[in-house]
């Protein structure tokens, strides 16, 4: 996905952002479980951002509401963690694993470098005008 979007500094952070997760991701199942948990919670969060704001850029109408509904899902899933609600929660975890795993996968598979080719907010400048006479 980094390579696909064209601004470099968000392409750093989903490239940076996802290796770095897999290790967060790894490291919750150690006695650092809860601080991981937060990090890698709110590195999955950032890169899930990123990538919602470039795909609401592009004209991928699918992709825009699958986005926003992997971020509802995700933001219930922190709800009903805040809120100590331990039945639900392991459900919701695993329809927020399937659907951004199935997003992710989606976006890789079957967006191009050219989807995005618009999608970053910079104009030309307009050129200085020769003198006449």
């Amino acid at each position: 996905m980094a390579k696909k979007i064209p601004e470099k500094n968000a392409a750093v952070i989903l490239k940076y952002g996802g290796m770095s997760n897999i290790l967060f991701t790894f490291l919750t199942v150690t006695s650092l479980h809860d601080i991981m948990l937060i990090i890698s919670t709110s590195v999955f969060w950032t890169c899930l951002i990123v990538i919602s704001v470039f795909i609401l850029k592009t004209k991928l109408q699918l992709f825009k509401v699958v986005c926003v509904i992997c971020i509802l899902i995700f933001y219930y899933s922190i709800y009903l963690w805040g809120t100590s609600n331990w039945s639900l929660l392991p459900i919701v975890q695993k329809v927020n694993f399937i659907t951004s795993t199935l997003l992710i996968l989606a976006l890789e598979y079957f967006t191009k470098k050219e989807d995005f080719a618009h999608s970053v907010g910079v104009t030309k400048q307009p050129q200085a005008r020769k003198p006449t006479g």
